[in-house]
């Protein structure tokens, strides 16, 4: 196998494992969408003990709270919730890396074989100019030989 075919064969990987990244970032992100942010926080008022989720809001730019209660389940559901979107939230981010470090590495592989097909075609014009210098000296030298001409004298002080 040739070093141009490693290259592309390499690169095809590349471009496969590269699109199944970019699916899963996909998945990733639209379940991250469904699941709640922030945190589950206890609080404890004159009213009662209870649970709340605490949370950023990008639009207004406030922290906000929304009253979760007292039932253990709902609490126990949320905290799966929360703990799940942090882990696809670092799944993302690795993903994230990952798909830079393969694109890095799919346009290495498209330089090499850039480098390596200009250097083929290179060789190709060289072996064509050397083939059509060589054919030019051929039909000198049977130029030469057809017209009889006697051959240059090296040596000026030699009569001929």
């Amino acid at each position: 196998m040739e070093f141009l075919d490693l290259i592309s064969h390499i690169k095809g990987i590349l471009t496969n494992e590269k699109n199944k990244k970019l699916e899963d970032q996909l998945k990733y992100q639209k379940e991250i969408s469904e699941l709640p942010k922030g945190r589950l926080v206890y609080k404890e008022t004159l009213y009662g003990k209870y649970f709340s989720l605490q949370y950023y809001c990008n639009d207004a730019k406030k922290a906000r709270v929304k009253y979760i209660g007292n039932n253990k389940d709902t609490i126990s559901d949320m905290q799966s919730k929360i703990d799940r979107r942090r882990y696809l939230e670092k799944e993302l981010r690795t993903l994230k890396m990952d798909l830079i470090t393969i694109d890095r590495m799919i346009n290495l592989a498209n330089k090499h074989i850039e480098k390596q097909t200009s250097i083929k075609g290179t060789l190709k014009e060289i072996s064509s100019v050397n083939a059509i210098n060589e054919a030019q000296t051929q039909s000198l030298e049977t130029d030469k030989q057809s017209t009889n001409t006697p051959p240059n004298n090296p040596d000026p002080m030699k009569k001929i």
